[in-house]
């Protein structure tokens, strides 16, 4: 089984096979940018958040 959706920045469609996961982390084919795998029931991927530095504060 794939799954497949698209990408909510460019509108790519996203291919990944049957051994995805939630949470998982892919990254777009078409336009680069990451995206985390939010449901697997319907297939959905969103913009993964931007990670920012703590710099200890």
């Amino acid at each position: 089984m794939n799954y497949e959706s698209f990408c909510p920045v460019c509108d790519a469609q996203v291919k990944l096979g049957a051994n995805t996961v939630l949470d998982e982390l892919v990254e777009c084919s078409d336009c680069g940018s990451e995206l985390v795998v939010t449901c697997l029931d319907p297939f959905r991927v969103d913009e993964a958040p931007q990670v920012e530095e703590d710099w200890g504060q």
